[in-house]
């Protein structure tokens, strides 16, 4: 799957700050507000046939929209919900297809369970290119998740079409 997309870049201060699906990290009476303030995380920006217009959603900034008061950010994974792992093996549980960041005391999500708490000790990009992560120096891919083990299933597994059918196995004459 090929997921051309590039959220825009924007620096965040220095701070706490809660890596991982906003689902979590947002209470759930607030949910459905910021999902409708940023066009489903410009979901809906992107399906011609909801024809809406970025100007109509101010609280979007192609991955960047205020709660709370303060700047967070989110966007799209590559291939949706499931569990993604950074480049220092941290894990993010994923069930709203997003990962995003945003500054820790404004968390107030019912279940935070599913993301991490990292202190960033100086000023850092944010952005997300082809369903990759950045938060300064975290990466999360979530570009290629899985298809190595996959293709090692196929090369290891089904070399030969024999192994892989059972004994009653027929072919049909075409």
């Amino acid at each position: 799957m090929s997921n051309k997309s590039f959220s825009n870049k924007y620096t965040l201060p220095s701070g706490n700050y809660w890596i991982g699906d906003p689902c979590y990290a947002i209470k759930d009476e607030n949910w459905n507000n910021v999902i409708d303030e940023t066009a489903c995380f410009g979901c809906e920006l992107k399906d011609v046939d909801f024809k809406l217009k970025v100007e109509d959603f101010p609280n979007w900034d192609n991955g960047f929209f205020m709660y709370n008061g303060k700047l967070c950010f989110a966007y799209g994974t590559a291939y949706g919900d499931g569990c993604y792992t950074d480049n220092f093996g941290r894990q993010y549980g994923v069930d709203a297809g997003l990962i995003g960041i945003l500054p820790y005391d404004i968390c107030d999500g019912n279940s935070m369970d599913g993301g991490n708490v990292i202190y960033f000790d100086k000023n850092f990009d944010v952005y997300c290119q082809n369903g990759k992560f950045y938060f300064g120096n975290i990466e999360i891919n979530t570009s290629d998740d899985g298809e190595e083990n996959e293709d090692e299933f196929f090369e290891d597994d089904l070399d030969d079409k024999d192994d892989f059918f059972d004994d009653d196995y027929e072919e049909d004459e075409i």
